[in-house]
Formats: structure tokens, sequence, C-alpha cells
């Protein structure tokens, strides 16, 4: 899990270098939210699939979900601490320390887990952010 979340880490901050640097500098922060956002709804696809078909048994979350949720706010913090306000400060510490653990606590079926954070952290929000940079890149 450890090596996971390192790996999402600093793919995350090589991408943002590198699509500063040689692509756009202009809403780089909702294009890096929409490729995390697609890496969660690619993991977590399966997972709504199953509650909505009401399939028997229980399909797993992939590993893959949790580190690459906690590496993109991580990666989140150091790459844009400068910009931080208090309400990204909140979203931050709380999706961190006390919405995803509590999530695990009380969520024993991981099908409506995954559902969950396709919802939440997958492919809304991934459209959305794709729109906001086009919209900053005309």
């Amino acid at each position: 899990m450890i090596f996971d979340f390192l790996s999402y880490f600093f793919s995350f901050m090589l991408m943002d270098l590198f699509v500063t640097n040689f692509v756009t500098n202009m809403g780089v922060y909702f294009l890096m939210h929409f490729f995390h956002n697609c890496i969660v709804s690619y993991h977590t696809l399966e997972n709504v699939y199953h509650v909505f078909s009401s399939c028997n048994g229980s399909e797993l979350l992939s590993k893959q979900v949790v580190p690459l949720i906690y590496a993109f706010h991580v990666y989140h913090i150091f790459r844009y601490l400068e910009y931080f306000r208090a309400d990204d400060w909140y979203h931050h510490i709380f999706s961190m320390a006390v919405a995803v653990p509590l999530t695990f606590a009380y969520f024993d079926q991981e099908d409506l887990l995954g559902m969950c954070f396709f919802f939440t952290t997958g492919l809304p929000g991934g459209i959305n952010y794709l729109l906001l940079f086009l919209s900053k890149n005309n």
C-alpha cells in the first residue's frame, strides 16, 4: 500500500511538472483532478455495475483506490501549499483524517464503498474538471 501511495504521489508530481513546463500552465490543477478522477472511475466502475445490477456476491474494492485518493490529496498539499485557503485545509484534513477512515469503518460492503468513491471522486467530478480545464484553455 505504501509503494502504491508513493508511486501515485510521484506520478502526480511528475505529470504536473511535465504539463506545466511543456504543455500549458493554465488550469493544470483541473487537468490533474481529471486524471485522478479517471483512474478512480476505472478502478470502481465494476463496483458500480455490481451494485446497480444486484449481482450476487460482493465485488471487492480495488486495492489501488485508497492509496490513489490519499496520494492525490498529499500531492495537492505539496504542490499547491502556497495557494491553500482555509476551505482547502478543511477539505483535505476532513477527507484524509475523518471521511475516508470512517467510511471504511462503517461500510462492510466493498461494492457500496467503491460506488461511493466512483460518485464522490470519480466520473461526475472528472467531467466537471475536464470542462474547467478546457474553459481555462479556450
